[in-house]
């Protein structure tokens, strides 16, 4: 008769993170926002439209909800100084750390 070992706690919290990592990183709203949109220097490629940003005087960023730090965050590393200003409403504790790009915390309005 075979034995089966059971791992521990520690061994399977491990093995669980180890699976789980790869899958959460792939669905973040980061990856998920880098996948959608594709910026060759130039122009923004974005749900099959393309916006030639030398023609755009002014681009300002709007966001709000649980995401939108981190989302803010990404597109303003893909785009840089291309943004001129922007303001994402976010959750106290919420992330990212955009430079260009003002989060304003608030809580749910209910």
């Amino acid at each position: 008769m075979d034995v089966v070992t059971t791992p521990s706690n520690g061994d399977a919290r491990l093995l669980a993170m180890r699976l789980l990592a790869p899958a959460l990183a792939a669905v973040s709203p980061q990856a998920l926002l880098r996948a959608a949109l594709r910026w060759d220097g130039y122009t923004l490629h974005a749900g099959g439209q393309q916006y030639d940003l030398d023609r755009i005087e002014r681009a300002v960023v709007v966001g709000a909800g649980k995401a939108s730090g981190g989302l803010a965050a990404a597109l303003e590393e893909m785009l840089g100084p291309r943004i001129a200003a922007g303001l994402v409403v976010v959750p106290s504790g919420g992330e990212g750390a955009p430079r260009r790009i003002r989060l304003q915390e608030a809580a749910h309005p209910v």
